[in-house]
């Protein structure tokens, strides 16, 4: 799955069906989404830069019961 514009997007439990999960599998605390920034490449070669994917900061609610439930 990818996002061709930035910005903060709401990942729900009919999402992930669509992509093909269970989410009655999922526990939410070990979700965890990655990626890479995209735009333009720096322009001076010792400048650094990241080459694996990072993990970006996302906001689980309703995951201290340990279920990804409809609601969550």
């Amino acid at each position: 799955m990818s996002f061709s514009e930035s910005g903060v997007y709401k990942i729900t439990w009919n999402k992930l069906r669509e992509f093909g999960f269970d989410p009655s599998d999922i526990d939410p605390k070990n979700i965890a989404i990655y990626g890479q920034n995209g735009g333009m490449l720096a322009q001076s070669l010792s400048e650094n830069r990241y080459i694996d994917l990072q993990e970006n900061p996302i906001t689980v609610v309703g995951e201290s019961d340990g279920v990804f439930g409809e609601n969550d």
